[in-house]
């Protein structure tokens, strides 16, 4: 297992393997396989988690420490397994590299904002009644 702080999540490849669930009573649904950076697959699940979901920390953790996981949604299962065994670490290490991955995209979506110092003004109305909106007359 590897030392603390010796991978990123950008270092670290994982095979995706993903099946839908069956819709259809008998079908046999096709598996897809593939590639990615732990990066990546982070970053889809923190969209489809959200950031203060200790759900993906679970995942994260379970991943790097047991080298494998297998996730369930309501459309399809995904199976993630570390595509280097030497990339498994222990759970202080694995909780320490999501919280730093954690933390530079904190950064990094702050310096993406810093540039807006002005707020943004947005005013909802209610539709004009149809005799108050404007209706252009006919050319003849």
């Amino acid at each position: 297992m590897n030392t603390p702080a010796t991978k990123t999540p950008q270092e670290i490849l994982v095979v995706v393997t993903t099946l839908p669930l069956t819709l259809d009573w008998g079908e046999t649904p096709e598996q897809s396989t593939a590639t990615v950076t732990l990066d990546v697959k982070l970053r889809e699940y923190l969209l489809r988690l959200g950031f203060s979901n200790s759900q993906l920390l679970s995942i994260v953790v379970s991943l790097l420490t047991q080298g494998k996981i297998r996730v369930e949604f309501r459309n399809n299962v995904e199976r993630i397994t570390l595509k280097n065994v030497n990339d498994r670490m222990q759970r202080p290490q694995a909780v320490t590299l999501f919280d730093n991955f954690i933390h530079t995209l904190s950064s990094e979506n702050k310096d993406a904002n810093s540039g807006t110092n002005s707020t943004q003004r947005i005013i909802v109305q209610q539709p004009k009644p149809p005799q108050y909106q404007y209706t252009p007359t006919p050319k003849r």
